[in-house]
């Protein structure tokens, strides 16, 4: 991939930290369902695996071609695009569907759990809540790490 702001976009995501929290046994209500669920085919849980090594892959790709500092503001428009349409557009968590699996609260816009969606407040707060702490907790730390630990995008 040659698009420097591109191959930098995904850098250190949500779901490496949470495969590793699994690793160290740390677990969280209904995170695990697609990995653990012995009614999904175990190709579809292998495939959750894959993303694993994504991250050091992308990290390979960084070392090649530098870090670009518009990541952060890319990937929070990124992210708050797709948690967006996945309130809008997919199914919320605990919906009945005929297929049972569907996939239901992607991107955890419903809540932690994937069997009920959260009440502690109205649904349009807890996204809000939801996008903003993914940008602070995670996108803002991983950028600052990245900025100081890796060579910036060489000037064209």
């Amino acid at each position: 991939m040659n698009n420097p702001l591109a191959s930098r976009t995904h850098r250190i995501p949500l779901w490496l930290q949470i495969i590793c929290a699994a690793c160290l046994a740390v677990m969280f209500p209904g995170q695990w369902g697609s990995l653990l669920s012995e009614r999904l085919p175990a190709f579809l849980r292998g495939l959750s695996f894959l993303h694993g090594g994504l991250p050091f892959l992308l990290l390979c790709g960084m070392r090649k071609l530098g870090y670009d500092r518009r990541a952060l503001a890319g990937w929070t428009v990124i992210c708050a695009g797709l948690c967006l349409a996945s309130v809008w557009l997919l199914p919320p968590a605990g919906a009945l569907l005929a297929d049972p699996r569907t996939p239901r609260n992607l991107q955890h816009v419903f809540g932690m759990d994937g069997m009920k969606p959260q009440q502690w407040v109205d649904p349009g707060t807890y996204v809000f809540l939801w996008i903003t702490a993914l940008a602070v907790l995670i996108f803002v730390p991983a950028h600052s790490f990245l900025k100081n630990t890796a060579e910036p995008l060489p000037a064209h």
